[in-house]
């Protein structure tokens, strides 16, 4: 069984911190789960953790992979709890001081901030992991990361150097995403529940997601959970072909009936404060109706 879990805001969402207490929910119910994040980004300057546990692992280590390691006790599953990982790096204004507004269109613009990228891959149930190092983005860097980005390629010791037109057919490519429906099956055979969390405020983060029992959706202060089938609907009338991270939640939200649930969620502190009532009436409310 697997659950999907995504946000309807590209940023700050929430889901992340909802789905670690979900995790920990359904591991106090005595729930064999296990998280999945088939696609993660993160940011060396705002979340420059990651740079330093990267360094540390010696392999691209994304914040939430890390976090969900930890709930489960496997940092050395990382890798396989998030096979795509992006490592961004925003541009210094020192290249734009003439051209300030192209500098501020950046800020949405991911594919000229991925800087390092890996890609876990799995082979006869044995995972395989190479790096990227996207050359043409390097140059437009932080003056002062300069230094750690090479620290961290350093540690990681072999980089594979492509461009930003390998990295657009890396990243569109269908095999890439028949790989990371692969893994979620590899996890789907070794565990009773599977919990996959999508990328920023994409509806459908792989193809075979869509046929998750439950999609969980995160707003900042309120979960709502739908019912697979309402969700396969809403997602076939929007498009019959898998386009990779094309669908927004907000745009499938439109077109589907009321949640199950309608929940508030408390503010945190923390990214993970402990379990909320909301994420336990929601695990109790799945594993109730289990099918």
């Amino acid at each position: 069984m697997k659950i999907l879990l995504t946000g309807v805001l590209r940023y700050e969402s929430g889901k992340t911190s909802f789905a670690l207490e979900l995790l920990n929910s359904f591991k106090e119910m005595g729930i064999d789960i296990y998280p999945y994040k088939p696609i993660g980004g993160h940011s060396g300057w705002y979340q420059y953790t990651t740079i330093i546990n990267s360094i540390k692992l010696g392999k691209l280590v994304g914040e939430d992979a890390y976090h969900y390691a930890e709930a489960i006790n496997c940092i050395e599953c990382i890798e396989q709890i998030s096979p795509l990982d992006f490592l961004l790096i925003p541009h210094d204004i020192k290249f734009y001081q003439d051209r300030v507004r192209n500098y501020i269109d950046l800020v949405d613009d991911v594919f000229k901030q991925i800087i390092l990228v890996r890609l876990t891959t799995i082979i006869n149930n044995n995972f395989q992991t190479v790096h990227y190092l996207v050359k043409d983005n390097c140059k437009y860097i932080l003056e002062s990361m300069e230094n750690v980005l090479k620290d961290l390629i350093n540690s990681i010791k072999y980089v594979i150097e492509i461009d930003v037109n390998e990295l657009t057919s890396l990243i569109l490519s269908p095999e890439l995403y028949y790989m990371l429906d692969n893994i979620l099956a590899y996890h789907e055979s070794r565990h009773e529940l599977v919990l996959i969390e999508s990328f920023n405020d994409v509806a459908l983060p792989i193809p075979s997601a869509i046929n998750s029992s439950y999609v969980i959706v995160i707003a900042p202060g309120r979960v709502l959970l739908y019912d697979g089938n309402n969700f396969r609907v809403a997602v076939k009338i929007v498009s019959d072909v898998f386009r990779p991270l094309a669908l927004s939640t907000s745009s499938i939200l439109r077109l589907m009936k009321q949640p199950i649930l309608s929940l508030p969620i408390p503010p945190k502190q923390a990214i993970y404060s402990g379990v909320s009532k909301t994420a336990n009436d929601v695990a109790s409310y799945i594993i109730n109706h289990i099918k």
